[in-house]
């Protein structure tokens, strides 16, 4: 028998299947367009913003960057925001307008259920970059301790999502309900 066949005539095993799943999972998530802080809604921002690209040569951190169509969006994968303000004074469109006493946005930081603390790996990674001390971890009986986010404290900066091993932090927006 030739090694090929051999491996045609090899039973997949649970393990094979729960990865191959695991990789079209992460392959077809589709993330929320974050646009910069400031920023007008949605339909107001596509209208108004040129797509000039002068938010995203500005930004300190680098986490804005040209996205479908050129418009700006949010990169939290390259590092977190400062709210410095830049892209604001920047926008020649309007499209970014800061308000006194208005926050740059209604975002938090969410962990998902793939987690790595939440399947009993001591991981802290994401709590270790909060600057706001947002991400606080429960400690339980028996187990790891598992992360909290203190949406009052949370600020929405991102900077707990490049960290994350596994990708389990994100930046969602909080809506009224919340």
């Amino acid at each position: 028998m030739c090694i090929q066949q051999r491996m045609e005539a090899k039973p997949a095993t649970a393990m094979t299947v729960n990865r191959r799943q695991f990789f079209r999972n992460f392959a077809n998530r589709r993330e929320e367009i974050i646009r910069p802080p400031w920023s007008l809604p949605e339909s107001h921002f596509i209208d108004i913003c040129s797509r000039c690209s002068a938010c995203v040569e500005i930004c300190p951190e680098h986490i804005i960057k040209r996205g479908s169509g050129g418009f700006p969006e949010i990169d939290f994968h390259r590092n977190g925001c400062n709210f410095c303000g830049k892209c604001v004074t920047v926008c020649r469109d309007g499209a970014l307008r800061k308000q006194p006493d208005q926050p740059p946005w209604r975002r938090a930081a969410v962990v998902a259920q793939s987690c790595i603390s939440l399947h009993g790996v001591t991981c802290r990674a994401c709590g270790d970059y909060c600057n706001e001390q947002a991400i606080l971890f429960k400690i339980e009986s028996r187990a790891v301790a598992r992360p909290i986010i203190d949406e009052t404290k949370c600020t929405g900066c991102g900077y707990c999502v490049k960290p994350c091993p596994v990708d389990a932090v994100t930046i969602k927006e909080i809506t009224e309900d919340e």
